[in-house]
């Protein structure tokens, strides 16, 4: 109940949101293109066959999740990977490198630009790194039976007592969590607490 209302708000506020993004580009922190993908416009193609969805949202994630792709293309290099940022200077990062990714921005989390981010391109697993709690990304890429992992996974005191708080909303968020990979015996804690039940160190 309490995610369906968080679903519904979330549409609501699409145009606050959207004039968020907008003040954003002002200040030189979107571009055009950042603006259109977040919000769910993009002419990119899905090709045929296995990809992975790996999120990486500045720099340092960026970083630690071309290294993780690399690692996936290794083994599988049949696999397409989507690496998807929310900073421009993350972009350029993944970009520069020139590996073989499909590179674009990661989905606003309001409930119907997700659902159709998901439907359209099908991820069999999603990685996310570090430490992006986002609801309806979480929850829809459940509701189509797609795998959802946190890789070198953290959650800071701060953003522990927030969901802490909330209990009532994080344990239905946090419970679909599929695999949870920490960095520190404190985050395994945390997680745990908050309804992840597979969480290694």
């Amino acid at each position: 109940m309490i995610l369906r209302f968080y679903k519904y708000i979330s549409n609501l506020l699409l145009p606050i949101i959207f004039f968020y993004f907008v003040f954003r580009f002002f200040f030189s922190k979107e571009d055009k293109h950042s603006l259109l993908k977040k919000f769910g416009f993009s002419k990119i193609k899905r090709p045929n066959g296995r990809l992975v969805w790996i999120n990486g949202v500045s720099i340092g994630e960026a970083k630690s999740g071309i290294t993780v792709a690399k690692e996936i293309l290794k083994n599988d290099p049949s696999t397409t990977i989507l690496f998807t940022v929310s900073t421009l200077t993350a972009f350029k990062v993944v970009f520069e490198q020139k590996n073989n990714f499909i590179i674009t921005f990661t989905p606003v989390d309001i409930s119907f630009i997700v659902k159709r981010f998901i439907k359209f391109w099908k991820p069999d697993l999603t990685i996310f790194m570090e430490s992006e709690i986002w609801p309806n990304i979480i929850s829809e890429l459940k509701n189509n039976n797609i795998s959802f992992s946190i890789l070198n996974g953290r959650i800071s005191t701060r953003s522990y007592f927030f969901w802490k708080k909330i209990s009532f909303f994080s344990k239905e968020i946090f419970s679909k969590i599929n695999y949870c990979f920490v960095q520190n015996p404190e985050s395994k804690n945390r997680f745990e607490c908050l309804g992840v039940t597979k969480v290694k160190l």
